[in-house]
């Protein structure tokens, strides 16, 4: 008979796998949001620094550091949590012990790490961004789902499952027939944009994973994480700025006014909130469940091109973007122990068909 330490325990961990999928609902909406908003700023702006975009937007990160500075408890969260917790139902022996809390140093290190994959990943996901349709750029994304998947394997914080490979082929059969429909004068350079999407796809399924494994086993702050990221991006990453500037990868131009209060809004909605609600998804479901849900950005990505540049798109892509939804719901509903007691079910009827046929079969006739 379960306790009601290990029910409660349940209920905790439905809770808050329901709340890490409406969390990655609002991900989704900010981040194809964030995209449209970005391809404004390149061309309604003509400021295409992407390059900058990205340093900047990581700057602001650093926000977060400001309660860390000004209040001491975010130097020392373990006292922090020890002071706030309110211990219930002692008497249970079998109660879950409470996961120990990482110190600033430990996530100092998880964020020196997590910077330049981070950074990666979205300079590379901008610069496509630039050169290629923000429907082509949302496809080929998605793809991050299978990078996830095998590196979590490797890892051992993925269970490879008939149902998950299943799934995830759903969703690349569904962005392959999506990806049809791209309209190459959408983008400048749409080949090599779709290339920066491919790069980006697969920087993101690094560090989800890597983000998963370095938290498994203590609480990280994630508002912590991320300030600790802007801050190592605004110390080491200005160089590049001079380099791409002198070299003329990417000519530097002050933003007006206008621009950098666009820029501004980007960065503090698409990306500070944004990501650091996605980095609570990770933790609240899997890498795997955040990467697939993020694929729902492809039918709003649609969406967003058929009402603001009036993009009219074959059945091909209407199946393609149900197909990836398809894929996302045999993610989330299926574990390693549903679907094996599942194919146990359908092997026992049928032995139990197989086993009655042949009785009927035996049966003398009189």
């Amino acid at each position: 008979m379960c306790s009601l330490a290990s029910i409660k325990a349940r209920y905790n961990q439905l809770g808050k796998w329901t709340l890490g999928l409406i969390l990655l609902g609002l991900v989704v909406f900010i981040w194809v949001g964030g995209s449209v908003f970005i391809q404004f700023i390149f061309t309604n702006q003509d400021f295409t620094r992407p390059f900058f975009l990205t340093y900047y937007n990581t700057c602001l990160f650093s926000v977060y550091l400001v309660g860390f500075a000004l209040f001491p408890k975010w130097r020392n969260p373990t006292s922090r949590k020890e002071e706030e917790t309110v211990v219930l139902e002692q008497e249970e022996t079998d109660k879950e012990p409470e996961l120990p809390t990482a110190t600033w140093r430990e996530t100092a290190l998880i964020s020196a790490v997590f910077c330049p994959i981070w950074f990666l990943a979205n300079y590379t996901f901008n610069l496509s961004l630039s050169l290629t349709s923000v429907s082509s750029n949302t496809i080929i994304s998605t793809t991050s789902s299978f990078f996830s998947l095998v590196l979590g394997a490797l890892v051992g914080i993925e269970q490879l499952s008939f149902v998950k490979v299943l799934a995830i082929g759903i969703c690349i059969g569904g962005v392959s027939l999506v990806s049809i429909t791209d309209n190459e004068d959408q983008g400048t350079q749409p080949l090599m944009g779709d290339g920066l999407a491919l790069a980006s796809a697969m920087a993101y399924g690094v560090y989800t994973v890597y983000l998963r494994k370095s938290t498994d086993g203590k609480e990280v702050s994630m508002a912590m994480m991320l300030g600790f990221v802007g801050l190592f991006n605004l110390i080491s990453l200005w160089p590049f700025i001079l380099l791409l500037h002198f070299t003329g990868t990417e000519v530097f131009d002050a933003p007006s006014a206008v621009t950098m209060g666009y820029l501004t809004a980007n960065a503090l909605i698409g990306t500070v909130l944004s990501d650091l609600l996605w980095c609570k998804v990770v933790i609240l479901t899997s890498p795997l469940v955040a990467t697939l849900g993020l694929s729902l950005t492809i039918p709003l990505a649609l969406l967003s091109d058929l009402i603001i540049n009036h993009t009219k798109f074959r059945w091909e892509a209407l199946l393609g973007s149900g197909l990836v939804f398809i894929g996302f719901v045999l993610v989330n509903v299926t574990t390693a122990e549903k679907e094996k007691k599942f194919f146990l079910g359908l092997w026992d009827k049928f032995k139990g068909r197989g086993a009655h046929h042949h009785q009927h079969q035996e049966i003398p006739e009189e």
